[in-house]
């Protein structure tokens, strides 16, 4: 029996045309589906573009909300505080930090991409927050956005968490994912510190299903019950031409949990009830054209 996930938000869905990979669903197609399984909401990424102007066209023809987005890569600008701040304005509810154009993509992604050498970088050498990334978080704090780590290293996620503790939501993104970000690297010792901090753990049908998770399905659910259902988001990360699309995966990968334990409450819990709350006071645009 498959879990519902009436009234789900995915916080995390890739569309094509994208012109890093292709992807296996166009904006329009996503949304769609969404809003035919009976999803509430989707939030729509893109490494290379602000996605606000296009979440607003689509929640306007779409009985769903559609919410856009910005990552702090190169083609956004980088540490772009005049950027982020644009994109809030206009009704983001997601700041990534960079993830592609990060130091830590930099030698497998960033290089091919043409981002220069060494990557975009969130902290200093003495695990400092420099100036641009500072004012980017006070930004999501002003406007209640998520700040979301994108593919930063494990010592810049504990940085921001400690910026963010008490002022906003934080997310880990994709835990243990391999292909993308510091994945590999995360331990107990992280994911405790990371959510003592407040910080949450984003949980990716990507990373359960796809074709290069770090571990097996049974050790993303050990995270899982380290950091407490209550602390944990469950996504799809997907779009990826070779895997399922985002509708379907993240219905998989919420079966796939119930199998491994966990209660469709707990599932609910992570799909529907924290990524809807997350986006509570978010995804609004401010502007009076907005």
């Amino acid at each position: 029996m498959s879990v519902d996930l009436n009234g789900a938000v995915d916080l995390h869905v890739h569309f094509g045309p994208d012109r890093q990979v292709k992807r296996s669903v166009t904006a329009v197609e996503a949304v769609r589906q969404a809003q035919a399984a009976g999803h509430a909401g989707i939030v729509l990424k893109s490494h290379d573009q602000p996605t606000t102007g296009l979440a607003a066209a689509l929640d306007e023809l779409f009985d769903i909300r559609v919410v856009g987005a910005v990552t702090c890569d190169v083609p956004n600008g980088g540490l772009n505080p005049h950027a982020v701040r644009a994109a809030l304005e206009l009704g983001a509810g997601i700041v990534w930090l960079p993830t592609t154009s990060g130091t830590v993509d930099w030698p497998t992604i960033g290089r091919r991409l043409g981002v220069p050498e060494p990557g975009i970088a969130v902290c200093d050498d003495h695990d400092v927050l420099v100036g641009p990334a500072r004012e980017i978080l006070d930004l999501c704090v002003a406007h209640g956005a998520v700040v979301a780590t994108g593919h930063i290293s494990l010592r810049e996620h504990i940085a921001v968490a400690a910026a963010m503790r008490g002022r906003g939501p934080v997310l880990a993104t994709h835990v243990l994912e391999s292909k993308a970000g510091p994945g590999r690297d995360m331990t107990d010792a992280f994911v405790t510190e990371f959510t003592g901090l407040g910080g949450l753990i984003e949980v990716c049908a990507h990373t359960l299903l796809g074709d290069d998770p770090v571990g097996s399905p049974e050790r993303i659910a050990e995270i899982i019950s380290l950091a407490g259902p209550e602390k944990c988001v469950l996504a799809s990360d997907l779009g990826q031409f070779h895997n399922p699309p985002p509708v379907l995966g993240l219905q998989l990968a919420a079966d796939r949990l119930v199998e491994l334990g966990f209660s469709e409450k707990d599932v609910r819990r992570m799909a529907v009830d924290i990524p809807a709350s997350l986006l509570a006071g978010a995804g609004r645009a401010t502007r009076p054209g907005g």
